[in-house]
């Protein structure tokens, strides 16, 4: 509703990734949301290096796979993480 939670969110990331409490992180979401995710990154916090692991197993597979500072992600799609956590 444009309150600025995500960007609240990811400025919050951002400053734990840089006082090094943290390496990554991971944002679950409802599946429509991730692509608002992809942009108000670019818009407001381009330095984060961030995924969007969306799609079918294997591209969830290989989103899991990329190196990336955030994963946006669906409930859904940890299954795929898990799955690949384990090989």
């Amino acid at each position: 509703m444009g309150v600025g939670k995500t960007y609240t969110t990811l400025e919050f990331i951002k400053r734990r990734i840089a006082a090094g409490e943290i390496d990554k992180a991971i944002v679950v979401t409802m599946l429509w949301v991730v692509p608002h995710w992809l942009e108000d990154n670019a818009k407001f916090t381009p330095d984060l290096k961030m995924v969007g692991v969306i799609g079918t197993s294997k591209k969830k597979e290989e989103g899991f796979r990329q190196r990336a500072q955030v994963y946006v992600t669906n409930y859904d799609a940890l299954t795929t993480l898990v799955t690949c956590s384990a090989r």
